[in-house]
């Protein structure tokens, strides 16, 4: 191989480095919204804490950890809050309609599509 197309070759692998460093730092910055019948507050993502939502019609134990928000144990009768699992991309929602709980992440910054 020639100089020149070592360059190159260099050259691709620190941009594609950089781009895959950009897509997995994503969460940076994250909020997620909490929505309870109708009123809203919002945590940050970035701070590691266990927190308890609990209304007339039971309760939810809400896990924030590494980046990521989970409902971790709740006492709706089809669990389907504690199968989501964890989410951390801006977009992403868990939902407990027995308890009328809405979590929805936003990103600071995260373009998940462009349309031109």
């Amino acid at each position: 191989m020639k100089r020149g197309d070592l360059i190159t070759i260099g050259v691709i692998l620190i941009i594609a480095l950089i781009g895959i460093l950009l897509i997995t730092s994503g969460g940076e910055g994250a909020v997620a919204h909490v929505l309870v019948k109708g009123e809203s507050t919002t945590v940050n993502l970035s701070e590691e804490k266990t927190f308890s939502i609990r209304t007339e019609s039971g309760y939810n134990e809400v896990q924030i950890k590494d980046g990521a928000i989970c409902i971790i144990d709740a006492d709706c009768p089809d669990q389907a809050c504690i199968h989501q699992g964890a989410k951390s991309r801006a977009g992403e929602t868990i939902v407990c309609l027995p308890h009328e709980v809405i979590i929805r992440i936003d990103g600071a910054g995260e373009v998940d599509a462009v349309v031109e």
